[in-house]
């Protein structure tokens, strides 16, 4: 099995994203996306280069936080940090504490407690080892502006203001956040004349990962300050927190539904609350077309096993509609996608046959054991245990999940595929009705028949079945369905991924699977 790589292509959706996010009204965005489906990577690809924004972004999952302490006060200092790494940030300029006006310079713009303050939030915001030459200058500009504080007899009495103004500087909105407005402006302007001035940009990244009293802490403070500036102000002016254009807060929409309902009850409108952290829609990161065009090429005889030395058993097909249940269905990440393209399942050998494994058929009612090698849905089902991990029934809940998003939000009728694979599943969901029973079948009686009625639509089976040994009736026994008229079978997606996660439902709450 020759490993192949995963590349996902975001182009069309960055022009998708570009039109939803250039209007001037749009100003704040929830941009959602299951975990793992690309957020994070697709908006450092959108702004990378782009000459029309100057971005900002936040990882406050990266904060080095205690419970009761306020998210919001390392927020304003990170963003300062960023701002520092801007190579037309002048540390030396911004922080210069040799002026002789100095302490008209410190009482009209407080700089020194901006470095003093920014130093000591430094520890708690990880991963800023970009900017280590940076913090060099800046502790030794503090150090300056100790010595000149020191030494000046003048400024003796900024020691005293100094430790009244502590606590003023861990408010909402102090110095800080003005110093940060002022500087983004500066900084957003074109470098050449004629050019039109960025639009200022804050991204929040991996907001549904936080701590739920950092969550809504932050979204509170959003929320108060929208509010306050459409109260006092003309609501056309710029009323987002200090002064950015955009605020896109980066999280699944989904998790922070189920925070909220958790944190304040199912009873509280959770929509009300929701829908000021947004201007026009919510923008769900969907990658169009993608399954079909970089997904499933890559499992094309990926997993092409044998019986035996001889005897092929392919499960291409249902694999592929399986993965895009799961995909579509926002429950199966690019990066599990990526494990399952290098993964080489244990239980095959080395030249791609099955190796013994049991299935306790003996639990769906059949009189012995079998083996792995004959149920491709079985197959699939032990392949995405190994790979994806947890219980196999959070398994089956992804499955649950994946069917719910998927029927409402994608439609196909692939009947020539789904035809392909349906005596597979319905093996296994038409348990209560065949019980994995061979007594039709012996004493040269026509095998078990059958139908299983689906949204209203009968489908006749034949059940197959008898020992692999063919020259004694004992041991491990195999079973095979076959539906009459199947090239005619008209089943629409819905109809289809129904039979599918139920006929799971059975085989995962049956136990006929070792782990």
């Amino acid at each position: 099995m020759q490993d192949k790589t995963l590349t996902i292509p975001i182009d069309k959706i960055k022009d998708d994203f570009q039109t939803f996010l250039a209007p001037e009204h749009n100003r704040r965005i929830i941009f959602s996306g299951p975990f793992g489906i690309g957020k994070t990577y697709f908006l450092n690809e959108f702004f990378n280069g782009n000459n029309k924004y100057y971005p900002i972004f936040l990882r406050p999952i990266n904060y080095s936080l205690l419970t009761n302490e306020d998210i919001f006060k390392l927020i304003k200092y990170d963003i300062l940090i960023q701002l520092i790494q801007d190579k037309n940030f002048s540390i030396e300029e911004e922080f210069d504490f040799s002026k002789t006006d100095y302490l008209k310079h410190f009482l009209s713009e407080n700089r020194f407690l901006i470095l003093r303050n920014l130093l000591k939030a430094i520890p708690k915001i990880r991963n800023v080892v970009s900017v280590a030459d940076e913090l060099e200058k800046l502790f030794s500009k503090y150090q300056e502006g100790i010595s000149e504080i020191n030494n000046n007899p003048e400024l003796e009495l900024l020691k005293e203001f100094q430790g009244e103004s502590e606590n003023y500087f861990l408010l909402e909105y102090d110095e800080v956040s003005d110093y940060i407005s002022s500087k983004l402006d500066e900084l957003a302007e074109p470098e050449k004349e004629g050019e039109s001035k960025l639009k200022k940009v804050l991204i929040i990244d991996d907001l549904d990962r936080l701590d739920p009293e950092h969550i809504f802490r932050l979204f509170n403070i959003f929320s108060a300050h929208f509010d306050q500036v459409h109260y006092y102000e003309n609501s056309d002016k710029n009323d987002n927190k200090f002064g950015f254009d955009k605020i896109i807060f980066v999280c699944d929409i989904e998790n922070i539904r189920k925070i909220f309902a958790h944190k304040y009850g199912s009873e509280v409108d959770f929509s009300g609350y929701i829908d000021k952290f947004y201007s026009t829609e919510i923008f769900f990161l969907k990658h169009k077309n993608t399954f079909d065009r970089s997904i499933k090429p890559l499992f094309e005889n990926k997993y092409s096993f044998f019986w035996d030395r001889n005897n092929e058993i392919n499960i291409d097909s249902l694999l592929k509609l399986t993965l895009e249940l799961l995909y579509i269905g926002n429950n199966l990440s690019t990066r599990e996608v990526d494990r399952l393209i290098q993964y080489i399942p244990r239980f095959v050998s080395e030249n791609n046959v099955i190796n013994y494994v049991p299935i306790f058929l003996t639990k769906l009612g059949a009189k012995e054991n079998s083996i792995l090698k004959s149920y491709k849905l079985l197959i699939v089902i032990k392949i995405l245990e190994n790979v994806l991990g947890g219980s196999t029934e959070e398994l089956y809940n992804r499955f649950k999940k994946a069917y719910l998003n998927y029927t409402v939000n994608y439609q196909s009728h692939l009947f020539y595929q789904y035809n392909q694979v349906i005596p597979d599943i319905l093996l296994f969901l038409t348990t209560e009705d065949h019980k994995f029973s061979l007594e039709l079948l012996e004493d040269g009686k026509p095998p078990q028949r059958s139908y299983k009625t689906i949204e209203g639509k009968e489908i006749f089976y034949s059940l197959y079945g008898g020992y692999y040994n063919q020259h004694y009736d004992e041991g491990e026994m195999w079973f095979k369905i076959k539906i009459k008229e199947n090239g005619e079978l008209k089943t629409t997606n819905g109809e289809f991924f129904k039979m599918l996660v139920d006929a799971i439902s059975v085989i995962i709450s049956s136990g006929i699977l070792e782990r």
